[in-house]
């Protein structure tokens, strides 16, 4: 009966978890315009300011965006994300 509690044990520890579990669980990275605006006076300028979230969901510090309009003849939009507002109209920003 010593050897059947004996080898019960040994299996016990030969098979139980050793070390941290790891949960891979993915999660889409993501950029977020932190201050969105919905509208712009003509000739007027507003700083947007996004952030980045990697597959961790952890803020990526100091990233490099790349800034579009889609209408640029209405917004236009610098590489630190200033837009001027040039005439009424309808545009959309793009991160």
């Amino acid at each position: 009966m010593k050897l059947k509690n004996a080898l019960a044990f040994l299996i016990l520890i030969v098979f139980s978890c050793v070390g941290e579990d790891y949960i891979d669980d993915y999660i889409a990275p993501s950029i977020r315009i932190t201050n969105p605006i919905l509208s712009i006076e003509e000739g007027s300028s507003f700083q947007l300011q996004a952030k980045f979230f990697d597959t961790a969901g952890d803020e990526v510090l100091q990233p490099t965006f790349n800034w579009t309009s889609t209408t640029p003849a209405i917004i236009t939009i610098d590489n630190q994300g200033t837009i001027i507002a040039l005439q009424s109209g309808n545009a959309v920003v793009i991160v």
